[in-house]
């Protein structure tokens, strides 16, 4: 099934790979390839009305794109809780009622002590940070 005429967007098979892998948008990817299946572009700014975010680039993947251009930080607790304290503008003096105590907030954030249970239930419904990012 050839799905472009004039562009090589993603191939079916890197498609039903992420399928496999994702299946919670099956259904819009599915969607998706019948959209393009049905299509008659002709150039890419054909593309670009019905999907203003389509970019070219530059022959790469995706995958490629991303490692080329985005620093990917572990996940851990420390990173996270850092991470959600930049997006708020949040001090450590603020993180007081998450841990206790500053010290015990440097303590975590040193690596010294793991979160409790009481602190990751408390950052998960104060500052919405998803228990499993909590969980090292």
């Amino acid at each position: 099934m050839q799905m472009f005429k004039l562009y090589n967007v993603v191939g079916l098979k890197a498609l039903d790979k992420f399928k496999r892998k994702h299946s919670n948008c099956r259904r819009q990817i599915d969607e998706w390839i019948n959209d393009v299946s049905n299509s008659n572009w002709q150039s890419f700014s054909d593309i670009k009305k019905v999907y203003p975010s389509a970019s070219i680039l530059n022959g790469n993947t995706v995958e490629e794109y991303n490692r080329e251009n985005f620093k990917i930080v572990e996940v851990d607790p420390v990173n996270v809780i850092k991470f959600r304290m930049e997006q708020q503008g949040l001090r450590p003096i603020d993180m007081k009622e998450y841990f206790g105590s500053t010290g015990r907030f440097y303590d975590i954030m040193n690596k010294k002590r793991s979160l409790s249970l009481n602190m990751i239930r408390k950052l998960h419904s104060g500052l919405g940070i998803a228990y499993d990012s909590l969980i090292a």
